[in-house]
């Protein structure tokens, strides 16, 4: 008698469904909460977390991407998700090169002045059967205009050069959870602020303690004609992330320059002569 002895096949466990996540982007201004068009060619990192995590990466990210002036943001690999809920964050630098920077249990490590960061969030997102997520970027760190303003005493005004004690970068970090960039308590010495003319603008981190200007000159005062003087003085504001401030350095009837500061909305400006 043969006995024969078969083999019955497990079923296999199914592969869990993987779902398309596409990515859109704009910038929100902060002062209007209006939004516009994410600069075509710029370059993100996009982050993706379990929601309510922010330790591990997942989906293969962070992914570098590309903004695309129809507002698509493409990341270099396309993203697959399980079904879920899921935390996705984006940082850039507001240009077309992949910002200089990595996070440890979503801190990041010392920032830079000069950089314009941008970030973005959207938490507690569903992924079913695909996703669509849009990162709205807003600024982070602080940008400052400086502007020269000749009174009536002063005609002929040509700024030589400007210089600006800059936050200490030390310790100044990201949180990409919230974020925010905690704030420097100290400042460098002087150092030039590039570009020409009588207005400068750039980028800066957030500071709490007062800043210092130095402006060299040549002009003509009350019918005097000076070269190459060298006036300073200084800005009694703390330099909160996301904030533009325009700083006006006048000059008093003692020949010294005040500063009065006003927080304005983000924009670029040319470093153009006025006089």
């Amino acid at each position: 008698m043969s006995i024969f002895f078969g083999c019955s096949k497990e079923p296999s466990v199914p592969q869990e469904e993987l779902n398309l996540v596409n990515f859109f982007c704009g910038m929100e201004q902060a002062q209007t909460k209006a939004n516009s068009v994410f600069t075509s060619g710029n370059t993100a990192i996009i982050y993706a977390y379990a929601s309510g995590g922010i330790a591990a990466n997942i989906g293969g990210t962070p992914l570098n991407a590309t903004a695309s002036g129809s507002g698509l943001l493409a990341p270099t690999s396309t993203i697959f998700l399980p079904k879920g809920n899921y935390d996705f964050y984006s940082v850039s630098a507001n240009n077309s090169s992949s910002p200089n920077i990595s996070f440890t249990g979503g801190i990041s490590g010392d920032l830079a002045n000069g950089m314009d960061y941008l970030w973005a969030g959207n938490k507690n997102t569903t992924v079913n059967n695909g996703a669509n997520v849009t990162f709205a970027y807003k600024h982070i760190a602080c940008q400052l205009q400086i502007r020269i303003v000749a009174n009536p005493r002063v005609s002929g005004l040509v700024v030589n050069s400007v210089k600006f004690t800059y936050p200490i970068t030390s310790g100044v970090k990201m949180n990409l959870s919230t974020g925010s960039i905690s704030s420097s308590g100290s400042v460098t010495a002087l150092s030039n602020v590039a570009g020409s003319g009588n207005t400068r603008n750039f980028i800066c981190l957030p500071c709490t303690v007062s800043s210092q200007v130095e402006i060299n000159i040549n002009a003509t005062i009350d019918g005097q004609p000076v070269t190459n003087k060298t006036y300073r003085a200084t800005v009694n504001q703390a330099l909160v992330g996301g904030n533009s401030y325009d700083i006006a350095l006048n000059m008093n009837t003692d020949n010294v320059f005040s500063t009065t500061c006003s927080i304005i909305a983000w924009q670029n400006i040319s470093n153009s002569i006025t006089y």
